[in-house]
């Protein structure tokens, strides 16, 4: 779905991005694999009890810590493998976006300022940010990250948190999301938001609110 431009007196002069399925690709079965194969279960017993039972959403909002997330694992299971191996199996999911990279790149280079606004949790983070993905921490000038800010997208605090962050107008700030519901957020908390679907189709999209970059 094309997002309509939205008319707007303030430049933009900052963008987030989103880091699952836009910076990264990521695949949520490989965790169930990963975990199954550690903990010695099926992988659809992993997805029911940490994707459909909630507990992922609790350790993304930061309701529960690394420990505490790890520590449920293990009374579910009967099992008390390391906490680091744990914490590999459940973040060895995520692979490059060239083509993100490459506009976040140009976008840098054209001197904007940037950030990631991002649902995920510590285990998450720490992996793909330990320099097997340096960009991550290289190229990205403000973090909000949904476990360190206690609220998940499209919750309005999240976007309050990016917003306060940069010190902008919301009307300033480009936002873009893989998923609608996430975007439909944002656009309701004032930011300049795109549903993203593939590198070319953003850098379309931010031409055509007046970001203009070598792309």
């Amino acid at each position: 779905m094309e997002t309509e431009v939205k008319p707007t007196d303030h430049p933009i002069s900052m963008v987030y991005f989103d880091l699952g399925n836009v910076l990264l690709k990521f695949d949520h079965e490989q965790s169930c694999r990963n975990l199954g194969k550690l903990f010695h279960v099926p992988a659809p017993d992993v997805r029911n009890f940490v994707f459909e039972s909630g507990l992922e959403d609790q350790y993304e909002t930061g309701e529960l810590s690394t420990a505490e997330f790890y520590q449920r694992l293990c009374d579910r299971w009967k099992q008390q493998p390391s906490l680091s191996s744990v914490c590999v199996a459940a973040a060895d999911i995520f692979t490059l976006n060239c083509p993100t990279l490459s506009v976040l790149t140009q976008l840098k280079a054209a001197g904007y300022r940037t950030g990631i606004l991002s649902n995920t949790c510590e285990a998450h983070w720490k992996f793909v940010a330990d320099g097997r993905f340096r960009f991550l921490t290289d190229l990205f000038d403000d973090l909000i990250l949904s476990y360190e800010v206690k609220s998940m997208k499209p919750a309005p605090a999240i976007y309050q948190a990016a917003i306060a962050k940069t010190g902008l107008e919301a009307e300033s700030i480009f936002f873009m999301d893989d998923r609608e519901e996430n975007v439909d957020g944002a656009l309701e908390m004032g930011l300049n938001a795109v549903h993203f679907t593939e590198g070319h189709q953003l850098a379309r999209d931010m031409d055509a609110r007046g970001i203009h970059i070598n792309y």
